[in-house]
């Protein structure tokens, strides 16, 4: 048997995956950081997922907008999709937390087997609540941002749902599911090893010396059972190039694939109890 037609008929038998991106203040869908455009935020985890044998759909129009907004934006597209008896919900960074309104959202039309965040803000991003009082705190890094195509000001409301506080509340409304499996990966290091972009933007956290992914504070990541601990940045983790030494994108690129074996292998779990 060929590998096309292995992968084909081992898709048959595994449930398919959901995937939610994370924060788009941009709402297009590719990922960008001020002016460099890197594509779907989905481009590499796509391909990885697909070499296991699963059916990987990426939501559109999503990571901009009101949370429930998003949820109910999913949960409609997710409606129009033929999936089978059941699959799972993965989501990056923001998405993560979609999906776990969305797992409410869809309990009594559709069989939600897992919600796995990848280095989402469970307990909020103090970015979000620096964000505010930027750009009179920092007016130098403001025009900087400004100028690269990204006015802080102008996205402070986008931030609102992201903040400590509102997440708190986020996470009363959407409590975990008891027929829901839960797991998550995290992933950071202190901020002076992460990547010069990631650098400029996690400086501004309220405390600069936590363990951060350059977004998202180590210590908001876990949801559930976390069946990944890793170093690698918030872009790195799901297979972009953040590095500029070999050396370094190779390491980060193993952690992305050992992220991927991870989450396949807690799947493949879930999958077992069914």
């Amino acid at each position: 048997m060929d590998v096309v037609k292995f992968a084909t008929n081992l898709a048959m038998t595994r449930a398919p995956i959901i995937f939610i991106r994370g924060f788009n203040s941009y709402s297009r869908e590719d990922l960008r950081f001020g002016p460099l455009n890197l594509g779907p935020v989905h481009r590499h985890l796509q391909p990885e997922f697909e070499k296991h044998g699963y059916r990987f759909i990426a939501l559109e129009r999503m990571g901009f907008g009101p949370l429930d907004e998003q949820i109910e934006r999913a949960q409609k597209q997710i409606l129009t999709l033929r999936l089978g008896a059941s699959f799972h919900l993965l989501g990056h960074s923001t998405g993560g937390v979609i999906a776990r309104g969305l797992a409410h959202a869809l309990q009594n039309s559709q069989r939600v087997l897992s919600v796995t965040t990848i280095v989402s803000p469970h307990r909020g991003s103090t970015l979000a609540d620096q964000a505010e009082c930027f750009q009179a705190a920092h007016p130098f890094w403001y025009r900087f941002w400004k100028s690269a195509g990204y006015d802080v000001a102008a996205r402070v409301p986008l931030l609102e749902p992201m903040k400590v506080k509102a997440m708190a509340e986020f996470n009363e409304k959407y409590p975990n599911l008891p027929n829901v499996q839960y797991a998550s990966i995290v992933s950071g290091a202190p901020l002076k090893t992460l990547p010069l972009l990631m650098r400029m933007i996690g400086q501004f956290a309220a405390n600069s010396n936590e363990v951060t992914d350059g977004v998202v504070e180590k210590a908001s990541q876990p949801w559930g059972e976390i069946i990944g601990d890793f170093v690698a940045d918030h872009g790195a983790i799901i297979g972009f190039r953040t590095m500029l030494s070999p050396r370094s994108y190779e390491k980060t690129q193993l952690e992305f694939r050992d992220a991927v074996e991870q989450i396949n292998r807690f799947y493949s779990r879930v999958e077992d109890l069914q």
